[in-house]
């Protein structure tokens, strides 16, 4: 129904553009000096019959093929198919998306750990260590007193 929908008001947009066009085709004739007055104002008269006839064709195709229940089920399927379709895709999407996610993350992380390890290794490793050989220090001590 939202394709049929769709179809339709695609339509009335080709439509009105091709009126639009029409348009200025008929005022850039209305103004050219090839045509009487009388031609070109029926020329605008025939753009404007024309579009809402054009119109009128878009939205009677549209409701034919709702009645008709072996297009309408044909347009049901159709519409099915392209759902699962963009499903599918959005399906593929949502992993690439990830996968590269997670190749940001772990390069931050791998960025974060090349900045802290020199800092670990400089500053906390040697007061970790101190800090165990007091307590060895300490532990020996009582052990033979």
């Amino acid at each position: 129904m939202a394709k049929i929908k769709q179809q339709v008001a695609d339509d009335a947009k080709l439509v009105q553009d091709q009126v639009a066009e029409n348009a200025k085709d008929a005022e850039g004739r209305i103004n050219s000096a090839a045509g009487t007055a009388a031609d070109q104002a029926l020329q605008v008269a025939d753009v404007v019959t024309g579009a809402s006839a054009n119109v009128a064709d878009a939205v009677a195709k549209a409701v034919e093929q709702l009645r008709d229940p072996e297009t309408r089920n044909q347009e049901l399927d159709t519409l099915r198919t392209q759902l699962s379709t963009e499903i599918d895709k959005a399906g593929q999407r949502g992993g690439e998306v990830r996968r590269q996610l997670t190749d940001q993350f772990t390069e931050q992380v791998r960025k974060a750990r090349e900045r802290v390890e020199p800092v670990y290794r400089d500053r906390v490793e040697p007061v970790v260590n101190r800090v165990r050989e007091r307590g060895e220090t300490a532990e020996k001590a009582t052990v033979e007193a």
